[in-house]
């Protein structure tokens, strides 16, 4: 073979791999539209739930996402109630708590966090009145959807819902 027999087939394999590139990207850019345009109206959702309820969201969600795990004080509480000594009252076990967080900052670090979001968290699923049982999301703090713990769910239902 010459070097002028070989120049059609590089050509041709340059323009086979152009047109894939192209078809690429073209399906890239209309898949990431529509997946924007699946969260178009969405502005907050909120998700409250339990400690042991895994929730599915968007990795990098295109609006505010605030998950409140509800629970969150109840287990910090039975968390320090397991490392306190057993047969002391009210007033010594107030006292061995608070001096036991004053000394070890990792139990502070690892649950005052939780508890606060727990905290946060019933206050603002009260204002919801929601009286279903968690998991619950919130969608642009009007519209509830009690059961779920998927997002993108119940982000459709809302979708569909709006439709109709």
């Amino acid at each position: 073979m010459n070097a002028a027999s070989k120049a059609p087939n590089r050509r041709a394999c340059l323009i086979r791999l152009s047109t894939l590139v192209l078809v690429a990207c073209t399906s890239f850019a209309s898949v990431f539209a529509q997946s924007t345009d699946r969260y178009q109206v969405i502005q907050k959702v909120e998700v409250f739930t339990h400690m042991d309820v895994p929730i599915r969201s968007p990795k990098t969600p295109p609006f505010e996402l605030k998950v409140y795990r509800l629970d969150g004080f109840r287990k910090s509480t039975e968390a320090l109630d397991r490392l306190t000594p057993k047969g002391l009252f009210f007033p010594e076990k107030r006292d061995w708590q608070k001096q036991y967080i004053e000394t070890h900052p990792e139990f502070n670090l690892q649950w005052v966090d939780v508890a606060a979001e727990s905290l946060v968290g019933m206050q603002a699923f009260r204002r919801y009145q929601s009286r279903g049982f968690v998991p619950v999301i919130v969608i642009n703090g009007s519209w509830v959807l009690n059961g779920e713990s998927d997002v993108d769910k119940a982000i459709k239902a809302y979708r569909q819902q709006e439709r109709n």
